[in-house]
């Protein structure tokens, strides 16, 4: 889960590159309001064929703009891209300025693996966090809200189910991801100290050779390295069970939505166009649930 003081520090680490993530928002901005006029025009171009005519014009214009959101998304990810390796340049800069500042007795309590650890990854995953999860999720959110607020124009009452069950759904994974914070955080712990290991061991392998400890050095890395790899199997376990989870949920709400949908086309209150639009509209609004789930367990 994203504690406030955790966004407050990425986005912090984002100042220096405002105009970047300023343009790169709005890119995804506009990517999100093209992909919501896509289930329109599939709508639109059932209602012709329904008629018997040929909509050529509509199926040009609709290649067209998703010819618009290949470039868009083109340029985006390259933006994106870009962004994650400056920020991981800056932080490494400003994390080993700040390691190179601190007092000795500090760096002579820790092994150097473990700080190398911290340097290294460390960053890398907090620059991977800030371009491919932090950025996005204001355009991720827009498309929930305006793919839940088309479904609602085109049939009121099953999008007030919808805007009903987003919330317990949040709830749900909410506490499904609750113990995968501390597990990273140990996680991280337990790799920075098998870092230190083969740092301190590589280091003195003169040593280790002449008093003929090569096993017992292996055998206290191998320990190590089984606390890290149990650490991650219990990670794994959630995670495995996480994401088809989502996927199955997403996938009954679509089939729900499609069973009442056609019972109210039964009706004669929703014509055959208007419903496959909404259906494209429930599978849109699948991708961002699920991004936004998955920012839970990071």
């Amino acid at each position: 889960m994203l504690y406030p003081s955790d966004l407050q520090f990425l986005l912090k680490q984002t100042r220096p590159h405002r105009a970047r993530l300023c343009f790169a928002m709005a890119l995804l901005l506009i990517e999100s309001a093209v992909l919501l006029a896509l289930p329109w025009f599939a709508g639109q171009v059932m209602q012709a064929l329904l008629a018997q005519s040929i909509p050529a014009r509509l199926l040009l214009a609709w290649l067209l703009v998703m010819g618009v959101q290949a470039v868009i998304g083109m340029t985006s990810s390259y933006v994106m891209g870009s962004i994650h390796q400056r920020v991981t340049a800056d932080l490494g800069l400003r994390l080993y300025e700040h390691l190179q500042a601190l007092p000795l007795p500090w760096h002579q309590q820790r092994k150097r693996g473990e700080v190398l650890a911290f340097l290294h990854n460390d960053v890398w995953y907090i620059s991977q966090f800030i371009s491919n999860v932090l950025i996005p999720l204001l355009p991720m959110l827009l498309s929930c809200l305006g793919a839940l607020f088309l479904l609602c124009r085109i049939e009121p009452v099953l999008g007030l189910i919808i805007a009903i069950a987003m919330p317990i759904f949040f709830i749900v994974v909410k506490l499904a991801t609750r113990s995968l914070r501390p597990l990273a955080n140990q996680t991280s712990e337990q790799e920075a100290k098998r870092y230190g290991i083969s740092e301190q061991n590589l280091g003195t392998l003169p040593i280790i050779k002449a008093f003929t400890r090569e096993t017992e050095e292996s055998a206290r890395y191998s320990a190590q390295t089984e606390k890290v790899v149990e650490l991650e199997i219990r990670q794994l376990r959630i995670t495995a069970f996480l994401t088809p989870a989502i996927r199955w949920l997403m996938a009954a709400c679509v089939i729900g939505l499609l069973w009442l949908g056609a019972g109210r086309v039964a009706e004669g209150a929703l014509t055959t166009p208007d419903l496959i639009t909404m259906l494209l509209y429930g599978l849109l609004l699948t991708n961002p649930l699920s991004q936004l789930a998955d920012v839970y367990g990071r």
